[in-house]
């Protein structure tokens, strides 16, 4: 297996970030309301400009969003 840069993991978390600002958007929720998903309004906005993040802040993402992670990877994928 290759060696990943660390520039393809940040274009990665790049394209993630916009996922997650679409999928916010298309729900309807503000970037303040992201708190009532226990979220500090400040740090999510760090995930969807692009900040690695861990697989459970993955997966609390994905629950507020009320997608499935197999989703967002195939979309960001495509």
């Amino acid at each position: 297996m290759a060696r990943r840069t660390v520039s393809e993991y940040q274009a990665w978390f790049d394209l993630l970030g916009q996922e997650y600002r679409r999928l916010r958007k298309k729900q309807g929720i503000s970037q303040m309301q992201v708190a009532e998903y226990g979220f500090d309004p400040r740090q999510y906005m760090t995930f969807e400009q692009g900040y690695p993040h861990t697989l459970n802040t993955f997966f609390k993402i994905c629950k507020m969003l009320k997608v499935r992670p197999s989703q967002i990877m195939r979309d960001i994928h495509d």
